[in-house]
């Protein structure tokens, strides 16, 4: 169970069980969003038990 902050050149994968990160966040940015991950944990796991994060994102990914 993770998530993912990607975009230019980085690709950070978040398990949302330990809160472990794999890959670099670009400068400024790790507290801002592990803050959020961390605000909204609950959500994602939710959201990643009922499958949405098998289908096609809302803007057609």
């Amino acid at each position: 169970m993770h998530v993912h902050l990607v975009g230019g050149n980085f690709d950070v994968l978040i398990n949302l069980e330990t809160l472990n990160c794999t890959g670099t966040f670009p400068r400024g940015l790790r507290e801002e969003v592990m803050a959020w991950v961390t605000e909204n944990r609950e959500e994602l796991i939710e959201e990643w038990n009922c499958g949405i994060n098998e289908t096609t994102p809302p803007d057609g990914g």
